[in-house]
């Protein structure tokens, strides 16, 4: 899925949800493994529970790993994590923002 991020007051780029939305969400790793010559191992999303946001399904396919993420309570600013492993034992995270928001 393609979505507009807005930067919040703390620097933070966060994308706006829809509470009744059920949403894919894609980690985009091709750049950051080639420029270090490294290749996804494993990988595995987690979200914050405060939000009300759930994690449906995660798939992996080459560098692009997708969450489908469902819910959340409007008015909360939930987190989506991806934790992974390279190849060459590399550990790294990324996190996206999802503002929950009545659209």
């Amino acid at each position: 899925m393609t979505d507009t991020y807005i930067t919040d007051g703390e620097g933070r780029q966060v994308i706006e949800k829809d509470p009744a939305a059920v949403l894919d969400y894609t980690w985009d790793l091709t750049d950051y493994l080639a420029g270090i010559n490294d290749s996804l191992a494993s990988a595995t999303i987690s979200v914050d529970a405060v939000s009300g946001i759930t994690l449906q399904s995660t798939s992996t396919q080459g560098s692009l790993v997708t969450g489908w993420i469902a819910g959340g309570t409007a008015g909360k600013l939930g987190r989506a994590t991806l934790r992974f492993v390279t190849a060459g034992g590399r550990i790294d995270e990324r996190s996206i923002y999802l503002r929950l928001k009545q659209r």
